[in-house]
C-alpha cells in the first residue's frame, strides 16, 4: 500500500487534520485549516486534495475549500460564483471527474439543490441537478458512477396546542406551515415564519387577514410583538450578511434596523412601555458575545453587566430580572437590573 492521506478529521477550532499512514499503521498527522468551523471534508480519489466546507455563523454562510494533502494552496473551490456563499457537504464520484455538493437558495422559495462541478479538464461552472420542489442533501455517488444516493425532504409544519379537555394536540393555524409563533399582547393577533420560505406574516387569531410583511431572499425568525401591538421585531437575515434586529410596522411597510452596526444581533425582547429592545449580540471572527439594551428613539446602547457569555435573554414580568442561557444550552443565568430613571425594563 502506497503511503498516503486515508482518513481526515475536522472539527471547531481544531481546523482539518489528515492522517497519513503506512502498510501497517498512521503515523502523522498534519494540520491543514485552523480558520472558522470546518466539516464534511473528504479526500480526493487520487489521494492528493482535500476539499472541506468552511461555515461563517456570524455571516450565516458556507462555502467549499481546497488544499492539498500537505497543506499547500488553499483556495475556494466555488470563487465567484452566485451559489458559492452557500455551497456545502460535497463529495466526489469514485472516479474522480465530478464533484457533487449542495447549495441553497432563497428565493422564489427556500430550497436545496444538488449540482456537480467538472473535476476533469478546465473548471466550468457547476451543473444543477436538481431543481425542486424537493430539498436534496448530503449526497453520496455510487461506486460504480452510476447514480447519485441522497436525502429529499419537501418540510411542512403545523403549529398546534395541547388541549387538555380532549388529550389531544389541535391546530393553532389552519392550512399554515409556520413555526415561531408569536401572539399579541391581546392575543387577538399572531405573527408567525412560514416553511420553508422563512417570509414573515401575521393574521388574527384565527387565521383570517393573513398580510405577508418580508420576502425572498430575506429570511426572518424569532418575530416579537411591540407591547402596544403596532410593531413586530424580528432578526432579519439576508444572504453574506450579520444577523440584524429589525422592526416593521404590523400593517406592513419598510423594515427598519434598531441599530446600524457590523455586529451579529438576535432574539428580541420588548421593554414594558415598548421603547427599548434587548437582545443578544456577538462580534465576527470572535467568541465574544453579550446581552445589549437599545434604546429606539436615541439609539443610545448599553451592555448589560455580567451578559458577557451570555445569549437568549428574556426580562421578568416585573422586569427587574433578565434571564439567559450559554451557548452550549448547559447553563442559564440570572441578572439583576437597575432600574433607569426610576422605570424598570
Amino acid at each position: 500500500m502506497q503511503p498516503g492521506p486515508r482518513m481526515v478529521n475536522t472539527g471547531i477550532q481544531q481546523g482539518i487534520k489528515t492522517f497519513h499512514r503506512d502498510s501497517k499503521r498512521f503515523v502523522r498527522s498534519r494540520t491543514l485549516y485552523r480558520k472558522w468551523i470546518c466539516f464534511c471534508a473528504t479526500v480526493s480519489p487520487d489521494g492528493k486534495r482535500v476539499r472541506f466546507t468552511v461555515g461563517d455563523t456570524a455571516l450565516g454562510a458556507t462555502s467549499i475549500w481546497e488544499v492539498g494533502n500537505n497543506g499547500s494552496n488553499p483556495h475556494s473551490v466555488l470563487g465567484n460564483w452566485q451559489g458559492g456563499s452557500t455551497a456545502c457537504c460535497g463529495s466526489w464520484t469514485a472516479d474522480g471527474r465530478y464533484y457533487i455538493f449542495q447549495a441553497t437558495q432563497s428565493a422564489p422559495t427556500t430550497i436545496t439543490t444538488l449540482w456537480a462541478l467538472l473535476d476533469s479538464g478546465p473548471m466550468g461552472a457547476p451543473l444543477q441537478l436538481t431543481n425542486g420542489p424537493i430539498s436534496f442533501g448530503n449526497a453520496s455517488p455510487a461506486r460504480d458512477n452510476s447514480k447519485i444516493w441522497a436525502i429529499g425532504v419537501q418540510p411542512a409544519v403545523e403549529a398546534v396546542r395541547y388541549d387538555s379537555a380532549t388529550k389531544k394536540f389541535v391546530p393553532l393555524l389552519t392550512a399554515v406551515s409556520a413555526t415561531d409563533l408569536e401572539y399579541s399582547a391581546d392575543s387577538k393577533w399572531v405573527t408567525y415564519v412560514s416553511v420553508p420560505d422563512a417570509t414573515l406574516w401575521r393574521c388574527r387569531a384565527d387565521g383570517s387577514d393573513r398580510l405577508q410583511l418580508t420576502s425572498a431572499p430575506e429570511r426572518a425568525a424569532l418575530p416579537r410583538w411591540s407591547p402596544d401591538g403596532s410593531s413586530i421585531a424580528y432578526v432579519r437575515l439576508q444572504p453574506g450578511k450579520p444577523s440584524k434586529l429589525s422592526v416593521i410596522p404590523a400593517g406592513g411597510g419598510t423594515p427598519k434596523d434598531i441599530l446600524e452596526e457590523n455586529h451579529s444581533q438576535i432574539d428580541a425582547n420588548w421593554s414594558s412601555d415598548g421603547k427599548r429592545i434587548m437582545f443578544g449580540s456577538f462580534v465576527h471572527d470572535t467568541d465574544v458575545i453579550y446581552i445589549r439594551v437599545v434604546d429606539l428613539k436615541t439609539g443610545q446602547v448599553v451592555t448589560v453587566p455580567g451578559s458577557e457569555g451570555l445569549f437568549s435573554p428574556r426580562w421578568s414580568p416585573d422586569r427587574r430580572y433578565i434571564a439567559a442561557l450559554s451557548p452550549d444550552f448547559t447553563k442559564s443565568c440570572c441578572s439583576t437590573i437597575k432600574p433607569k430613571n426610576g422605570q424598570p425594563g
